[in-house]
């Protein structure tokens, strides 16, 4: 299966988001927009893994994650990776501080504990919103960007969710559940 661990975000941000999606696929068409309802915030792409590491996965991460807390993260400025004119991808910051960092080093810990290759790149908290695979000119997308009211806006983050990713050709891809993991208030 393929899969990925994630902060699955509120309804308000998919809201506000759902405007820039209809906003960005009208004035940027040839670019792959990130439906509404699979915004989400990447911790860590696993690919291609055998199901029968569910369980020893979230045991990993139950572990390495245990004294973090729920904390509050807030959408960020827009920017891209790639050519300021050609970017390979557009995204929205997600700044959650020491604790959004510290529940990434928690995630890239299980996923070593068992046995999975290290990541090679550093995380870099963003929401991808489209994915520019043919090269298009984006010269608008800053401005359609702030036109959508998303920076700013907050969310509670309280989970880390693995979710499988069944891709179709011609389709935005589906993405499932498999399990949610809860950060607890510790109170000893």
């Amino acid at each position: 299966m393929r899969a990925f661990l994630a902060l699955e975000l509120d309804q308000t941000i998919r809201d506000a988001y759902a405007q820039l999606y209809a906003a960005g696929r009208a004035a940027l068409p040839r670019l792959s927009w990130v439906s509404p309802e699979n915004l989400h915030l990447t911790l860590r792409f696993l690919g291609e893994v055998d199901a029968g590491l569910e369980p020893r996965l979230f045991d990993a991460l139950e572990r390495e994650a245990k004294g973090l807390e729920p904390f509050l993260a807030v959408v960020g400025e827009p920017g891209a990776f790639g050519s300021r004119q050609h970017p390979r991808a557009l995204w929205f910051g997600f700044a959650g501080g020491e604790r959004l960092s510290r529940l990434a080093h928690a995630v890239e810990s299980a996923v070593r504990a068992i046995g999975l290759p290290k990541e090679t790149r550093p995380f870099r908290s963003h929401l991808t919103v489209a994915r520019n695979r043919r090269g298009e000119r984006v010269d608008d997308w800053l401005e359609i960007a702030r036109g959508c009211k998303l920076s700013g806006l907050s969310q509670n983050v309280e989970r880390v969710t693995l979710l499988s990713s069944l891709l179709q050709r011609g389709r935005s891809p589906q993405y499932s559940p498999l399990w949610r993991l809860s950060l607890i208030h510790d109170e000893s």
